[in-house]
């Protein structure tokens, strides 16, 4: 029998996976601007749709999404993540949005970090 961690059609596509997050940012914030009223509706509408490509994926996973939208003031902001977790068979990507080669002066307002991690519900098999 095939081991399911290590299948491709379970396995956690981490490009395919940033592709779509990107995207989800994109369609969401591309040409807003920093609105602090806003920014409440723009993490849900963000964290839930992510979910739902994911899910449509049909991945044997359980799935956190978080969302952070910040607007640019010219401060750091630093970011870290621990997981202690199956190395084989679980995974978790995060993007930055926007990119730093972007044009668009609207995006140069605000930062937004999703963070996605994937737990599968079979662990390897070390």
């Amino acid at each position: 029998m095939e081991d399911i961690a290590d299948s491709e059609k379970f396995a956690f596509q981490e490009e395919v996976v940033k592709k779509k997050v990107r995207e989800v940012i994109e369609n969401r914030l591309k040409g807003e601007e920093y609105d602090e009223s806003k920014v409440d509706q723009w993490t849900n509408d963000i964290c839930e749709s992510c979910l739902e490509d994911l899910y449509a994926q049909k991945k044997p996973f359980k799935y956190v999404v978080t969302c952070v939208i910040m607007q640019r003031t010219g401060q750091a902001i630093h970011t870290s993540k621990a997981c202690y977790w199956d190395t084989v068979s679980d995974a978790s990507i995060s993007v930055a949005w926007p990119k730093r080669t972007t044009k668009d002066p609207n995006s140069q307002t605000m930062i937004c970090i999703v963070t996605v991690f994937a737990v599968s519900f079979y662990p390897s098999s070390m």
